[in-house]
C-alpha cells in the first residue's frame, strides 16, 4: 500500500480490531482479506479505508430491488427482467449468493420496451 499524499500512512488496524468493528470474527476478516474485498497494508493489517468502502457498499446492498420486485414494479415475469438486464437495457449488478440485483434509480428510468399488441 502507497503512502497518502500528505506523507503519512493510511490508518491501519489490526484483524482483531477490525473484526470488532464490524462485529464478525477474525476468521471472517481472514476471508475477506483472502477474497480482496478489503486490502492489507504491508506490515498486514487491514486497510482502515478499505474497511469503510466494504461495509458502505454492505450497506448499499440493503437498498437494492431483487428480481422478483421489479418484475412485480413492472408486471412481468421474472424471466423478462434478467432478459433486459442479459441485453444491458437494465443495469445490475450480482449479490452475494450470484443473485441479480437493481438500484432503484436505474429501475426508476428504466422504460421497458412495448408490448406487441396484435390487430
Amino acid at each position: 500500500m502507497s503512502e497518502s499524499r500528505s506523507g503519512r500512512r493510511p490508518e491501519s488496524l489490526t484483524r482483531a480490531e477490525a473484526a470488532r468493528r464490524l462485529g464478525v470474527t477474525r476468521q471472517r476478516i481472514h476471508d475477506l482479506l483472502k477474497e480482496g474485498r478489503i486490502e492489507a497494508g504491508p506490515d498486514g493489517k487491514v486497510v482502515a479505508a478499505s474497511l469503510e468502502r466494504w461495509m458502505q457498499a454492505k450497506q448499499d446492498e440493503q437498498y437494492l430491488l431483487t428480481v422478483d420486485q421489479v418484475a412485480s414494479a413492472f408486471g412481468v415475469h421474472e424471466t423478462t427482467v434478467r432478459k433486459w438486464a442479459a441485453r444491458k437495457r437494465l443495469p445490475y449488478r450480482r449479490g452475494r449468493n450470484n443473485s441479480m440485483l437493481f438500484r432503484p434509480d436505474d429501475v426508476a428510468k428504466f422504460v421497458p420496451p412495448s408490448r406487441r399488441v396484435e390487430d
